[in-house]
């Protein structure tokens, strides 16, 4: 069900050699890297990333954390979204 989780950081670098030490024994290892993004996966579908926040601001439990569901299309997503706003979400 979740795809990925992403963790914001204010300091990636320090947040990479942290990461890799630890999950090195659970065998995830690094994946897919862009920009401010550094993934981590465990060959089977799961991934953990960290990165800094797109906006540019500081990483907060709100701002560069984000989990992912796995659906299989984009009407689903599009149903997940505007039946959230009906269930008042924000």
């Amino acid at each position: 069900m979740i795809g990925y989780v992403l963790f914001g950081t204010n300091d990636l670098e320090k947040s990479l050699a942290f990461y890799d030490e630890l999950l090195e024994p659970i065998d995830f290892k690094r994946g897919p890297h862009k920009d401010r993004v550094q993934l981590y996966t465990d060959g089977n579908g799961s991934m953990f990333g960290i990165c800094s926040p797109a906006d540019g601001g500081v990483a907060t439990n709100g701002n560069g954390t984000m989990i992912a569901i796995n659906v299989s299309s984009s009407d689903k997503v599009d149903f997940m979204k505007n039946h959230a706003k009906k269930l008042n979400a924000s």
